[in-house]
């Protein structure tokens, strides 16, 4: 608990179930690490390669994860609310059933990724960009800042975008089945559905 390992090289550690809360691990070398239901709450990972790490039920409430690479890691159901995760590289990773209320992403990468089951109720995510091909699937996205995001190629199915704000996002070749837009900020919106 409040490790102060700035800079650190523990690739491919096994770090399971550890209470890592309150560390400074900023600029780390954390590629392949095992994060299983790990405590990372409140810890600063800004700048860390986090690669292929699996993080599955790990805590990162109120982790600062800015300009963090997470590509290809997997969260499934993984705690980051209220997470600062801004211009990280998210692509690849699998988040099914990651609680993200509240969390900042903006100008975050979310390319490619797994997302069945999440919620990102009031995330931020102005900017952003989430490209598929990608499935999202039973989220919860209401109330959820969406302004100038990108997003292309995805099937929305079952998600809600209801009070969402997507003043301005641009929506190419989006399938959309059963979603909420109930409320939701349409303004400005550039929509391209698949023909």
């Amino acid at each position: 608990k409040g490790l102060n390992m700035q800079r650190a090289i523990a690739m491919s550690a096994k770090m399971s179930w550890a209470d890592l809360s309150d560390s400074r691990l900023s600029a780390s070398q954390l590629s392949r690490v095992e994060f299983y239901g790990t405590n990372l709450s409140r810890s600063d990972l800004s700048k860390a390669d986090l690669t292929r790490a699996y993080m599955m039920r790990a805590n990162l409430t109120g982790s600062d994860l800015r300009n963090a690479d997470l590509t290809c890691c997997d969260l499934s159901n993984a705690v980051l609310r209220g997470a600062n995760l801004n211009s990280a590289d998210i692509s690849g990773t699998v988040l099914n059933g990651a609680d993200m209320t509240g969390a900042a992403l903006i100008s975050a990468n979310l390319q490619g990724l797994n997302l069945v089951g999440a919620s990102l109720s009031q995330a931020r995510l102005e900017g952003a960009t989430l490209q598929g091909p990608m499935l999202i699937q039973d989220v919860n996205l209401s109330k959820a800042n969406l302004r100038n995001a990108r997003m292309e190629l995805i099937l929305l199915k079952n998600v809600s975008l209801a009070g969402a704000d997507l003043r301005g996002a641009n929506l190419t070749m989006i399938m959309m089945m059963g979603v909420d837009l109930s409320r939701a900020n349409l303004e400005g919106i550039n929509y391209d559905s698949f023909s």
